[in-house]
């Protein structure tokens, strides 16, 4: 299933807007499926649209790091370099997140915390950036996030 809807939207013009509408994120798509299927999906996908790819991908490792946390359904915003200068103090998180995929079309972000772990954090109040230019993403929208005391909430170390 989650192969026809991965070449139907790369049939009608990869955008992110297309893939949602289609389905391409929805949690059951995965919900006790094996990450190898979604891994071979993501493979034939990136040949066409790397961008599209990246969305997929970032999505789907937000949800598996956020457990039942952050409400299902929705769009979730991941930085996949796990770079990150940003610390959480109690529910507070303030600091930097570089290049985030899909922070400009969610509500929330999983991010990687300044010495390891993970926060589920609202974007309402954080600030962006312009989009950052990357090679071969293109339809998946990158942006370095600034947060200043947003409200969050810990994951623990992803594991």
């Amino acid at each position: 299933m989650l192969k026809e809807l991965a070449w139907d939207v790369l049939r009608k013009g990869a955008t992110i807007e297309r893939a949602r509408a289609a389905g391409l994120f929805a949690d059951e798509l995965v919900e006790g499926g094996r990450v190898s299927d979604l891994a071979t999906v993501l493979c034939e996908i990136a040949q066409h649209d790397a961008g599209l790819a990246l969305a997929v991908f970032s999505h789907f490792t937000a949800r598996a790091l956020s457990g039942e946390v952050a409400p299902g359904g929705e769009l979730l915003a991941f930085s996949p370099f796990l770079e990150s200068e940003a610390t959480l103090s109690g529910e507070a998180l303030s600091g930097r997140i570089p290049s985030v995929a899909l922070a400009p079309l969610a509500q929330q972000a999983v991010v990687a915390l300044q010495g390891g772990g993970f926060a589920l954090v609202s974007l309402a109040g954080a600030r962006l950036s312009e989009a950052v230019a990357t090679l071969g993403s293109r339809s998946c929208p990158l942006v370095d996030i600034s947060f200043d005391r947003a409200r969050a909430k810990s994951l623990g170390d992803g594991a």
